[in-house]
């Protein structure tokens, strides 16, 4: 498994603003006679969208369809409704990575010799986080078991517009990606996006969640809170600050459940930058909003809707996978498994805690429907699932459940147009 590296910080005070998504944040001082840092995100000032970007050849030549396969993975992020993040392509020729002025994108070789990662996007920004240059490097590596570099490309594009990686299975901004590839945005990544930098419309047109996430010892910082629907599609995530205040927002109308996890893995504090790797990776027991759905309106603003993380768990589901019904060659990996409409397919999770006769699992969306018993291995447990035809696209919520025990594996299934598959062996990215 390999990870794409943190996007490097090399210099660098806005108070960090609640967001729906996790962005780069670190401390730092507002002017060298400071005694303090402060928490602080980066962001492109308004002024500078379009974003200009330059294609080494390196890059062009590394990636199957070259310049269009880039220029395709920047105008995903670009046509999230609600946002007006908007890129100028300034075409191919020499640029190499390093504060020149210039967004690049290029290619190193042995870039992260023994690190296991195979991209990295290096930023620079002022002391009050604005963001004027941001380079993505990938290794020369990836051309030689990655079949989708475009989606590995989609993935560094989110660091340089100012996001950190994200704890939903299924998110492009997800740290791990497959030998598959990189998925399209998932709602996460398009809500992060839209919510850092919103269109007119956006506040007017969704909702906004806000709470606090404690223990028994108080406060609790890096907790990872996701708003699912009524489908099992976890909608939008977020991480609670150091005071254990978290907001949900860019929620479209609708009828939303809560529920609050640890980052515990498969995603951990390290797997994140700056502030984040600082948050405890304390297991506590995943905890539901007490039975309890929150309905929300356009422009609505949902206030102190707590979430308790106290009891010590030994469930942590962190694998997933998926076979043939008729196969038993069990590979599990930390990315998401792909399921098509109208499919019938076996699905393998994974992790700690998992009791031969006890565990189970189960998508909440109602149109993945199990129909064998469960089987058990050492560490993991396996059923066939059956997907309706008419199922609609996106990520799903797995429930896992052992006793009286519950965990989540937050967009573990992803609901693709055509046959998929899924798990297996994964490497990190950046």
């Amino acid at each position: 498994m390999r990870k794409l590296a943190p996007a490097l910080i090399l210099v660098t005070l806005l108070p960090v603003a609640l967001s729906a998504s996790t962005r780069l944040t670190y401390l730092i001082k507002p002017d060298p006679s400071a005694t303090s840092s402060t928490p602080t995100s980066l962001f492109w000032p308004k002024a500078s969208f379009p974003i200009p970007y330059r294609i080494d050849p390196s890059a062009a030549t590394m990636l199957p369809d070259g310049q269009p396969s880039i220029d395709r993975a920047f105008q995903k992020w670009a046509s999230v409704p609600d946002s007006y993040v908007r890129f100028r392509a300034d075409g191919v020729s020499a640029a190499r990575a390093g504060e020149d002025g210039v967004n690049s994108i290029s290619v190193s070789s042995d870039l992260f010799a023994n690190s296991g990662f195979i991209a990295y996007t290096t930023t620079w920004f002022d002391n009050a986080g604005t963001l004027r240059e941001a380079d993505i490097q990938i290794d020369a590596s990836a051309a030689a078991d990655m079949q989708k570099l475009d989606g590995l490309v989609e993935h560094e594009i989110g660091h340089l517009l100012g996001l950190d990686h994200s704890g939903v299975v299924s998110a492009t901004m997800y740290p791990f990606v497959s030998p598959n590839g990189v998925a399209d945005l998932d709602m996460d990544d398009r809500i992060a996006i839209a919510s850092l930098y919103p269109g007119d419309g956006f506040a007017a047109s969704t909702a906004v969640i806000r709470g606090s996430v404690s223990g028994s010892t108080g406060p609790i910082f890096g907790a990872q809170v996701v708003a699912y629907d009524s489908t099992g599609a976890p909608v939008s995530s977020c991480l609670s600050k150091t005071d254990g205040s978290y907001e949900l927002a860019g929620l479209p109308p609708g009828t939303y459940s809560l529920y609050v996890e640890p980052l515990d893995g498969p995603v951990s504090p390290g797997n994140l930058s700056g502030l984040w790797q600082t948050a405890a990776d304390k297991p506590f027991r995943t905890e539901f909003l007490a039975s309890q759905t929150i309905s929300v309106t356009s422009g609505g603003v949902y206030e102190n809707v707590a979430l308790r993380g106290d009891s010590p768990t030994t469930l942590n589901p962190k694998w997933i996978g998926s076979f043939p019904p008729a196969g038993n060659a069990i590979q599990l990996g930390s990315t998401a498994v792909s399921v098509s409409a109208g499919q019938t397919i076996a699905i393998a999770v994974g992790g700690d805690g998992m009791v031969g006769g006890m565990t189970e699992f189960r998508p909440l969306n109602p149109k993945v429907q199990r129909v064998s018993e469960f089987q058990y291995g050492p560490n993991y447990v396996w059923a066939t699932f059956k997907v309706a035809p008419d199922i609609q696209s996106g990520s799903v919520v797995l429930l896992v459940s052992s006793g009286n025990e519950e965990a989540a594996l937050t967009g573990g299934l992803r609901v693709t147009g055509s046959a998929g598959g899924g798990g297996g062996r994964t490497r990190p990215v950046r």
